[in-house]
């Protein structure tokens, strides 16, 4: 009948963005390396706001950035959410890795999306050695 079985409105500022997990890797690298914005604004985006400290529990929120503690490094990133997805996508400074997922529900609950983040995480900086990463 061509009626929409969801309301547009519920993405709130998502934008409608379409993207693989690849090219979200590809522009968190790009993004927090300092290619997709100039240092100043970098920074801006990397600072975190003065009550984010205490929302975020030793980690921080700046310009649309969760800043978080991935063991002893911290990391960059954000996640969404549409209707019937769910998105992650985070940064590592220290071994320079991006890594993203998206899963086709949105039935996953927090402590299970953060577990599955967790391990990718740490599958990917396990043996990460950013000397070795071919230049830009």
């Amino acid at each position: 009948d061509g009626a929409l079985k969801f309301s547009p409105a519920s993405e709130f500022t998502g934008g409608g963005l379409y993207c693989s997990s690849g090219a979200l890797v590809r522009w968190a690298d790009a993004l927090y390396t300092g290619r997709a914005l100039p240092r100043p604004y970098l920074d801006e985006l990397l600072t975190p706001g003065p009550a984010s400290a205490a929302v975020m529990k030793g980690g921080g929120y700046g310009l649309g950035v969760f800043m978080l503690k991935t063991g002893p490094d911290p990391s960059y990133g954000h996640g969404g959410e549409f209707p019937g997805y769910r998105t992650v996508m985070q940064f590592m400074p220290r071994s320079q890795v991006a890594v993203a997922f998206q899963v086709n529900t949105t039935e996953i609950d927090g402590p299970a999306l953060e577990a599955l983040r967790h391990s990718l995480v740490e599958a990917a900086t396990a043996h990460a050695n950013p000397a070795e990463r071919p230049p830009k």
